[in-house]
């Protein structure tokens, strides 16, 4: 989820999912949300649910390189780069 998921409506916002439409755990969202915020997420959102959004985007990113959109390959493995130096450290 993303800013662009929200949609203003006269009456009560919308939200709707673009890419790929599941059912998932709200929280996640909240923490994608966040993310695409710029917002730190850690304050908000458990570690491990900002690990788990990165290895979805992740898995995301691999499936648009190996199947959908080859020829960017070479951009998304940068993206895919960036995204695993943001795994947050799990408490001990």
């Amino acid at each position: 989820m993303n800013c662009g998921n929200i949609i203003v409506h006269p009456e009560r916002m919308k939200i709707i999912d673009w890419q790929r439409p599941f059912y998932g755990p709200i929280v996640l969202n909240r923490a994608n949300l966040l993310v695409e915020l710029g917002i730190d997420a850690k304050q908000y959102v458990d570690p491990g649910v900002i690990n788990l959004l990165y290895i979805l985007r992740i898995s995301w990113l691999t499936q648009c390189a190996l199947r959908w959109f080859p020829q960017g390959a070479e951009g998304y493995d940068i993206e895919i780069d960036r995204l695993c130096g943001q795994f947050v450290r799990m408490p001990q």
